[in-house]
């Protein structure tokens, strides 16, 4: 553990600010609260990820003393039979319920993230009612990334394109409330129609805060851009963190999207990178078609909404001047 403190002596001395704390599940470790009490005595704003299965009174009274900026816990599903479903225990979602209610009762700033799956999309809605019951910030993912470590032949368990989509529609739906729904689908159809007049034909690579004001540290002790990649990756143990913080943005900046991506009329309402893309196909610079379909589909589906709303004059398309 001594390496790794000394390491984010650099990182607080460099000017890093914010810290997520993961796993696998971080109440597993050992020396968990030591190295989160020095952390925490550095000044960093820590956000905690973790299960909920192993918070109970005696953690959360901890917390107390210390508090992190957030606690981010993964809801897996709304029952003991989902979770028994995914996690293959008895009596799982009980004992999240009760760490949840226990951070919530001590005022420790708690979200709840859930990724839907085939396994529990069918709690989608309980979910949303659960967080939304509680008054406890919820978000929802659809996208499943396939583990770039995977074994060959490993199956994915992940929502088809279509319905990633048509879930993250009904999941934002709930959480934005109808006004703002719809005025995000108008944003995003304008974006689309702006991209469409200016494609441009430039290559572009990592848009995100990968090496711009954010990294992922492995448990090897290896910087990778984010967490969804295993490389490039630079070594902070043996070169210092800013050396290795410099070495990993270089590298980054040589990962260019596919030609395909950069020219897609569609790529301002597309969410792959080239970490999804990495992921999807095995290369950086290889378009996805899992997104290439989802992105299709999400405009078919945006154009719909509009035309159902009779909200189509909201949209300055393509070759159209404003009045």
């Amino acid at each position: 553990m001594e390496e790794w403190l000394r390491l984010a002596e650099q990182m607080r001395d460099a000017g890093v600010l914010f810290l997520l704390l993961t796993g696998g599940e971080v109440f597993l470790y050992p020396q968990f609260r030591e190295l989160y009490l020095a952390l925490y005595k550095m000044g960093f704003m820590i956000t905690i990820n973790s299960n909920g299965t192993l918070i109970d009174e005696e953690i959360v009274s901890w917390l107390r003393q210390y508090p992190p900026k957030c606690v981010s816990l993964s809801l897996y599903g709304a029952s003991d039979a989902t979770y028994e479903a995914i996690c293959g225990q008895e009596g799982v979602f009980t004992r999240v319920d009760r760490a949840i209610r226990l951070l919530k009762a001590n005022r420790i700033p708690l979200e709840l993230k859930t990724i839907l799956t085939p396994l529990n999309i069918h709690d989608a809605q309980a979910c949303w009612e659960y967080a939304n019951e509680l008054g406890i910030l919820y978000l929802t993912s659809t996208y499943t990334f396939p583990p770039t470590r995977k074994a060959n032949g490993e199956e994915v368990i992940r929502l088809n394109p279509h319905e990633a989509v048509q879930v993250r529609f009904e999941s934002n739906r709930r959480i934005s409330g109808e006004t703002t729904y719809r005025e995000k689908i108008i944003e995003h159809l304008q974006k689309y129609e702006d991209t469409k007049r200016d494609p441009g034909h430039e290559l572009y690579g990592f848009t995100c805060g990968a090496t711009r004001n954010t990294c992922w540290m492995t448990w090897q002790g290896r910087m990778t851009p984010c967490a969804m990649l295993e490389g490039p990756y630079t070594e902070p143990f043996e070169i210092g963190f800013l050396p290795a913080w410099e070495e990993l943005k270089q590298r980054c900046d040589q990962i260019l999207m596919s030609t395909k991506c950069s020219h897609c009329d569609k790529r301002a309402v597309c969410n792959t990178c080239p970490a999804a893309n990495y992921a999807e196909t095995g290369r950086f610079d290889c378009a996805a078609p899992f997104h290439c379909e989802m992105t299709q589909y999400n405009l078919e589906r945006m154009n719909d909404f509009v035309k159902e709303w009779g909200m189509e004059d909201r949209i300055i398309r393509r070759g159209e001047k404003e009045p």
